[in-house]
């Protein structure tokens, strides 16, 4: 999965619900280039979307 992919798809995952309680971690660069870290926030969405109300943390 390209870095463009996963912004997409992580996006259409965070759309399709209200409200997510999982943490969206960020890379760790600065200024302009900072971004959620997709890849993880999909798996952390994945996981609290299955875990049947159990914290992700």
């Amino acid at each position: 999965m390209t870095a463009s992919e996963a912004q997409v798809e992580f996006n259409r995952m965070f759309a399709s619900r209200p409200h997510w309680t999982c943490p969206f971690p960020e890379n760790k660069q600065k200024g302009p280039m900072k971004q959620p870290a997709y890849l993880t926030g999909l798996v952390n969405m994945i996981l609290e979307a299955n875990l049947g109300g159990r914290s992700v943390n």
